[in-house]
């Protein structure tokens, strides 16, 4: 009878160290090259591409280092491409099926050779997504882990990338029009004449009007008194034109004074470097995007660890927008301001992670252009609830 038990006990002994043996041999580190030639990724051209990866685990977590190094088309600046921009490995599954792995690796200017790696361990729910976007449909861990065992292999990648809105408010140098451009015909902004908008606002202010124009309108002769229908639709084009102004102010101070935030280094911590991003999808439609870089300088292996972070918010001023609150200020030497959004948004780095809450952080002697920014957001909010 003993002897039955042992032999029982030996075989399930025997069965987990297979299964062990077949886990472990299942995740195999993959490494590898890729390299893609002539295409465009925005407005930029890029000549060629080389994306350098390793796929290992570590815990029984997921763990990716990429690196990458490119070349500028022609028309194309060497640092053209975005800080937030994402490779995304394309993958071809064992059953024939495509998906898609995302890399974080560090954006260099065009012709830096590879030199620089960058480490993170994502989510495994987040690791086989659908499609090469932020925010698809991705595996589940049972699924991602099945993948990650079976013979994948690693045809190409995609590149995306989002150029800062108004990044080249500095370089205009004639705009046409100090005025705003709308079109009363449209219930909508015109998107097209936003970012021009908001650049003249910068680069040539409301108030720089020439003295021709001045005498122009101290010639105006009073127009004579408006029915109620035409003094409603009055206030409605002066509700309208004030909140593209906002919508303009918003874009321009996130895109310029707010764009950059770097925090000072503590402890196992480097200098943390926040940029932050927005992204016009309608009348009352943003999207917000925040990167944060720092490395982590208390490794085993004593050598500073790169981490980046991704956060992104799609707000409805309509109904997505709760509060704004008060401007914080730091005896540490920053302010903020923190939107309570109605709809909870991702934190696209982690996956499962969820808040109700976007933040804007700059230097305390920023204090003005938070507060420009609150009140813009407010007349947005304003206006764009009542059109819902």
């Amino acid at each position: 009878m003993s002897n039955k038990r042992d032999s029982h006990t030996w075989c399930a002994m025997f069965g987990a160290l297979f299964l062990l043996a077949v886990s472990t041999l299942g995740f195999a580190a993959i490494s590898e090259d890729l390299t893609k030639n002539n295409f465009r990724v925005s407005v930029c051209n890029i000549a060629d591409m080389t994306v350098s990866f390793k796929i290992d685990q570590s815990f029984g977590e997921p763990l990716i280092t990429s690196k990458m190094q490119w070349q500028a088309g022609p028309n194309t600046s060497r640092d053209c491409l975005s800080k937030i921009t994402q490779i995304w490995l394309q993958v071809r599954t064992q059953t024939d099926g495509l998906t898609y792995m995302k890399l974080s690796p560090t954006i260099s200017a065009a012709g830096v050779k590879l030199d620089t790696s960058t480490t993170e361990s994502p989510n495994w729910t987040t690791l086989f997504c659908s499609s090469p976007k932020i925010g698809s449909p991705c595996e589940s861990i049972v699924e991602a882990k099945r993948l990650m065992a079976s013979n994948l292999k690693f045809e190409s990648f995609e590149v995306t990338s989002d150029t800062l809105a108004t990044s080249n408010i500095g370089s205009v140098s004639s705009p046409t029009s100090n005025t705003l451009r709308t079109d009363k015909s449209k219930s909508s902004f015109s998107l097209d004449s936003l970012l021009a908008d908001a650049i003249d606002t910068v680069v040539k202010p409301q108030n720089d009007i020439s003295s021709e124009q001045q005498q122009s309108e101290t010639n105006v002769v009073a127009k004579p008194l408006l029915n109620p229908q035409e003094t409603a639709q009055n206030i409605s084009d002066q509700k309208e034109e004030e909140a593209k102004t906002a919508l303009n102010s918003v874009v321009t101070l996130i895109s310029s004074s707010l764009a950059q935030y770097t925090t000072p280094a503590h402890n196992c911590e480097s200098e943390r470097k926040v940029a932050n991003w927005v992204q016009v999808r309608g009348s009352c439609q943003l999207n917000f995007r925040s990167t944060s870089s720092h490395n982590f300088l208390c490794a085993d292996s004593g050598k500073p660890e790169p981490i980046t972070t991704t956060n992104a918010a799609s707000i409805n001023f309509a109904n997505g927008l709760n509060a704004v609150s008060d401007i914080r200020i730091s005896s540490d030497g920053w302010a903020s301001i923190s939107l309570e959004l109605s709809d909870e948004f991702h934190n696209q780095s982690e996956g499962n992670y969820k808040s109700n809450r976007w933040y804007f952080t700059t230097e305390a002697s920023q204090l003005n252009t938070l507060q420009q920014l609150a009140g813009s957001i407010l007349t947005l909010k304003s206006y764009c609830e009542s059109q819902s």
